[in-house]
């Protein structure tokens, strides 16, 4: 017995992703958006090569500006540590030291 319902197509849900239709639909789409941004881009004067050239710049520059706050907010820390622990610790030694003698 054949089931009547595998021949009603049902709406979107029921369709498969990997239909014809759906694989056409998706290439056509793909086809006119890379057709109008290339359009874009070349009336602007920007070619593919340098497009991508320059996103790996700009990301290679803002990874060392990142690097290079990193490390400097590092080295104001370790300096405020070391500014602190010269009131900090002899304080604490003084401290421990009376602690000890109760």
């Amino acid at each position: 017995m054949v089931d009547d319902n595998s021949f009603h197509d049902n709406g979107p849900a029921t369709r498969g992703t990997g239909s014809f239709g759906a694989r056409l639909r998706t290439v056509s789409v793909l086809l006119v958006a890379s057709f109008l941004v290339g359009a874009v881009l070349t009336l602007a004067g920007i070619s593919p090569i340098e497009l991508w050239e320059s996103l790996a710049r700009g990301i290679y520059e803002l990874a060392e500006r990142f690097l290079d706050t990193g490390w400097s907010t590092v080295r104001t820390a370790l300096i405020y540590i070391a500014v602190g622990a010269v009131i900090v610790v002899p304080v604490w030694a003084v401290v421990k030291l009376f602690s000890l003698r109760k």
